[in-house]
């Protein structure tokens, strides 16, 4: 074989062997493709489901008995009558319980900030009253909580230390009351001892006891203010403000920055200052003069005469300063002024024009009011403090 033949012989042989290949990967690409498929698309899976629960429950209602239909009916009544009884008793019951519970509590706690306050705020009985009464669940707990009698015991205790404190050299104790008006009470010992006593803790918490301050004040007034001219030194006086405009007995209105206030309210008959003692009084001189006049006829042959007698007893007075011993004047005329008002009450004959000067003492804070008003003030006898006459006066009228 030459050169030319083998070369045909071997491009022949390969040429066989590549067609083998090509075919052997055919067959192989056939078998591939005929074992394998597809791949299939997603399937939504949620709506077959949802489908199928619903004929499942479709299929369970429909296979309830009527039984079981009426038991459901009735749990469900049951429910919707219990949450309707419910609401009524929350509103109807309940609810306006509780309100009322708790209107009784702030009720009681009001009590205690009324009684426990000014030197008793911080008292540790006020605390304890206080967790008592928020932690009562009815009404019966709230109304057996005591605030008034411990209060009360309290405030005694207190008070009755105050004027040991603060009495002064006569044993007396300036006592100051506030409500809706302040009053100023000028009192001894056993007077402001027996008020503490007598009184409960709701008069009690609004008293407040300090040692007198008080001033002379001299003022001028007719007799008609004057208790008729029938005081006398030692004299214990209440003071009266009378409006001048509607003729009407007012109280005056405590204020630092302005004493000419006075309040309108005429139905309050308590005096502006009570207790005030007269250090001194002077009637007008005018009620020293004394004037007589005797005149007498007989008959035509006799004269007429008649006698003038005329005396100044401010004139006696400085007369018998000289002339007189100090015992001798004051026997004549100690005390002429209130005797001549006492002959004037018996006979009931009087100078009513007649002017007086009296020292009155007052505390330090109405000095003010008594300066600026002292026109229209009037000055009344308390028949507690009442002079002899006047208490025998009343026995007499009394008995008949």
């Amino acid at each position: 074989m030459n050169k030319k033949e083998q070369l045909k012989y071997d491009n022949l042989k390969q040429k066989h062997r590549n067609n083998e290949e090509y075919l052997d990967n055919e067959n192989l690409k056939e078998i591939n493709t005929s074992n394998l498929k597809k791949p299939r698309k997603k399937e939504k899976i949620s709506k077959p489901l949802v489908k199928s629960f619903k004929l499942k429950a479709d299929n369970k209602k429909n296979n309830l008995t009527d039984k079981e239909k009426a038991k459901m009916g009735i749990i469900v009544f049951i429910i919707i009558f219990i949450i309707i009884i419910g609401g009524i008793y929350y509103f109807a019951i309940y609810e306006p319980k509780e309100n009322e519970l708790n209107n009784e509590k702030i009720a009681k706690l009001n009590e205690i900030n009324q009684l426990y306050k000014g030197p008793l705020v911080n008292a540790k009985e006020a605390t304890v009253l206080e967790d008592r009464i928020n932690n009562c669940h009815n009404k019966l707990d709230i109304d057996s909580v005591d605030v008034l009698r411990p209060a009360t015991a309290q405030w005694k205790d207190y008070h009755l230390k105050k004027i040991k404190e603060n009495k002064d050299i006569g044993n007396r104790i300036m006592l100051t009351y506030t409500n809706d008006s302040k009053k100023n009470m000028l009192i001894s010992e056993d007077e402001a001892i027996k008020i503490i006593e007598d009184n409960d803790g709701y008069i009690l918490s609004n008293i407040e006891l300090k040692k007198p301050d008080t001033v002379a004040v001299p003022i001028e007034v007719s007799r008609l203010q004057a208790a008729s001219g029938l005081i006398s030194t030692g004299s214990k006086i209440d003071v009266y403000y009378m409006n001048s405009t509607s003729n009407d007995l007012t109280n005056k209105e405590n204020d630092s920055n302005s004493t000419d206030k006075i309040s309108n309210n005429s139905k309050n008959t308590n005096p502006e200052i009570s207790g005030c003692t007269v250090l001194a009084i002077m009637r007008g001189k005018d009620s020293g003069t004394i004037n007589s006049k005797t005149e007498e006829t007989i008959s035509k042959n006799s004269e007429n005469s008649s006698y003038t007698y005329t005396t100044d007893v401010e004139e006696d007075l400085k007369a018998n300063s000289i002339d007189y011993s100090e015992s001798e004047t004051e026997n004549v005329l100690n005390s002429y002024g209130i005797r001549l008002s006492d002959y004037e009450r018996e006979s009931n004959i009087g100078d009513l024009d007649a002017n007086y000067l009296i020292f009155l003492e007052v505390p330090r804070e109405d000095v003010r009011f008594i300066l600026n008003n002292m026109d229209s003030l009037i000055l009344t006898i308390p028949t507690k403090d009442s002079p002899d006459w006047m208490i025998n006066e009343i026995k007499n009228n009394d008995s008949i």
